[in-house]
């Protein structure tokens, strides 16, 4: 016999992971089962059974929620008309259910000011979903400046400029800076198109080689663009790819391994550098939905890319380094199915675990096992073996 305790975290659950999907099909048709006993079961405590019916019949959902009954006819106390399951058949519903209706609310009210803005557009339909809880999440006057940075964008696509010359009455460089993920993902969202038509000032990529001995360049640690680096007559065994310039300065020496800075999201340049491009490549992020979106980023440049210490071991092991995620990606795409279960539990629990945070021994202990999966490593006691 499931009470309103359940219901309500039931459509917590609902809400979650469904209403981003929502935005664009907002009509529902889902039912939370209220568990009907057996007379068999309602005869063994009959002040709860009671209590039960009596709580459900007197319950008064919103609209778009209706109770609905079912009859049983027992032998010992005869015709019952019985409450069966809650049926919701509206977003706006489930919304209240969940505790969620004033969210739900700006979030639709910022879908409709982008449709308003952009009614032509056949992509918004599959856009909008995932980038909706991030662009309801600003105030009134940041979501009209991302709604004329986009415009600009949308009607200057081949602009050549640079993103600080770009002049937009109240939109000044630092927000754009701060907010320029989700003017990107709108622009797209809006046209179908990838990219702002601003020009860039080449992405500078920090490497260190962490082996003395790996032929192709005199320098161990240096930093210089995609071009440069492809001009590098490196063949590593493996190239490590880790998010953080903390976690690269600290890596000790590893045999056979490049690593490199990712540079967040700009990971997606790498694929440009030949030696990069095709060694085996292991990608080391934060502990975060942001992290796993950069993986998906990279891994759709860098196919073979595998994750290492992103699973559920490490957070679990770490947990209580961990911090509330302050902003988190959704939407994101292409993980195995342990990546996927890992980004779920940090989705459901705001959490942010900084690659950082983890003790250099554990890691480096960890990476070996990972990379004795794509070479031998030299044990360092008879230089044979693996680690």
């Amino acid at each position: 016999m499931k009470n309103q305790a359940e219901l309500r975290r039931w459509a917590v659950t609902k809400y979650r992971r469904n209403h981003r999907a929502w935005i664009t099909e907002p009509r529902l048709d889902v039912t939370f089962s209220l568990g009907i006993p057996t007379e068999t079961q309602a005869l063994a405590d009959p002040d709860a059974f009671a209590g039960w019916a009596t709580s459900w019949r007197r319950w008064r959902g919103p609209d778009g929620a209706e109770l609905e009954w079912a009859t049983r006819n027992w032998p010992s106390w005869g015709r019952q008309k019985l409450p069966a399951r809650v049926r919701v058949t509206s977003a706006e519903a489930l919304a209240e259910l969940a505790g969620q209706a004033a969210g739900w609310r700006r979030c639709r009210q910022t879908a409709g000011a982008i449709r308003s803005r952009w009614p032509e557009s056949s992509y918004l339909a599959d856009g909008l979903p995932g980038l909706i809880d991030d662009a309801a999440a600003l105030d009134h006057t940041d979501l009209q400046r991302l709604l004329a940075m986009t415009a600009w964008l949308t009607d200057h696509p081949d602009s050549g400029l640079m993103p600080r010359m770009v002049a937009v009455p109240g939109v000044d460089t630092k927000w754009l800076e701060r907010h320029r993920g989700l003017v990107e993902r709108l622009l797209t969202a809006v046209t179908g198109q990838v990219g702002t038509g601003l020009a860039e000032e080449p992405q500078r990529f920090r490497i260190r080689i962490l082996d003395d001995a790996l032929e192709g360049s005199r320098l161990h640690d240096l930093t210089t663009g995609v071009a440069e680096l492809d001009r590098l007559a490196l063949a590593p065994a493996a190239v490590l790819i880790v998010e953080n310039l903390t976690t690269l300065a600290g890596l000790p020496p590893l045999p056979g391994v490049v690593a490199v800075h990712g540079r967040g999201h700009a990971v997606v340049q790498l694929d440009q550098v030949g030696w990069i491009a095709d060694s085996p490549v292991l990608y080391w992020g934060d502990l975060d939905t942001h992290g796993f979106n950069i993986l998906s980023r990279a891994r759709g440049r860098l196919p073979g890319a595998r994750s290492v210490l992103m699973d559920a071991e490490t957070l679990h092991r770490f947990r209580s380094l961990a911090v509330p995620e302050p902003t988190q990606a959704h939407g994101v795409a292409g993980l195995t199915e342990t990546e996927e279960a890992t980004y779920r539990e940090l989705e459901s629990g705001h959490l942010r675990l900084e690659q950082e945070r983890i003790p250099m021994g554990h890691a480096v202990g960890r990476l070996q096992s990972a990379l004795a999966g794509i070479f031998t490593l030299p044990n360092p006691r008879s230089g044979t073996g693996s680690v």
